[in-house]
């Protein structure tokens, strides 16, 4: 057990260890309140807790938010219920961005190159993700570390988004691919 705080210490530094022990105890009483108060607070605090924040913030219950102080919101940003974000490697989301339930951006990853060694003792690596303007993430869209999702676009329901996703297009698939494009010019 101590080795494991030891190694997330090691990983994470200790200003962002206790920074991140300062946001999950507020965010843990929040999490579940129900109804508008919950909104309202919820909303209250990762407008103090992100790199910076918009008008118009929604966190839904259930939400579980990790190393916020690397996460930028535009305005009209909604998450739904059950999604999880680990902002560590960075999160910088535009206007109007639709989260669906169950959703999971995850901005670092664990390596697994060596195989002389145990996985959880090999490097984390990061990279942002990048979320630009009015893009929907269906129900249980996984957005991975390093992709960047262009402005107008669709993430179907069930998705793995491994790769950069173009402006207005509709991507869906484990990995996501292409399905059609949104431009109403090229129609």
């Amino acid at each position: 057990m101590i080795s494991e705080v030891a190694g997330f210490v090691r990983r994470n530094g200790w200003k962002n260890t206790l920074v991140h022990a300062f946001e999950v105890y507020p965010a843990w009483l929040l999490r579940s309140l129900p109804g508008m108060e919950g909104i309202i607070l919820r909303a209250a605090l990762y407008k103090l807790l992100f790199k910076s924040c918009g008008k118009n913030l929604l966190i839904y219950p259930d939400v579980y938010i990790v190393f916020s102080r690397n996460i930028s919101a535009g305005n009209r940003l909604a998450i739904n219920i059950h999604t999880h974000i680990d902002g560590r490697g960075g999160i910088r989301m535009g206007n109007g961005v639709l989260i669906g339930p169950g959703c999971v951006l995850s901005s670092g990853g664990h390596t697994y190159e060596r195989t002389d060694i145990p996985i959880y003792e090999q490097p984390f690596n990061y990279g942002p993700i990048i979320i630009e303007d009015d893009v929907w993430l269906g129900a249980h869209v996984v957005v991975k570390n390093g992709v960047r999702i262009g402005r107008g676009s669709i993430i179907a329901a069930g998705s793995v988004v491994t790769r950069d996703v173009p402006p207005y297009c509709l991507f869906g698939g484990v990995p996501a691919t292409f399905i059609k494009s949104r431009d109403q010019k090229s129609s």
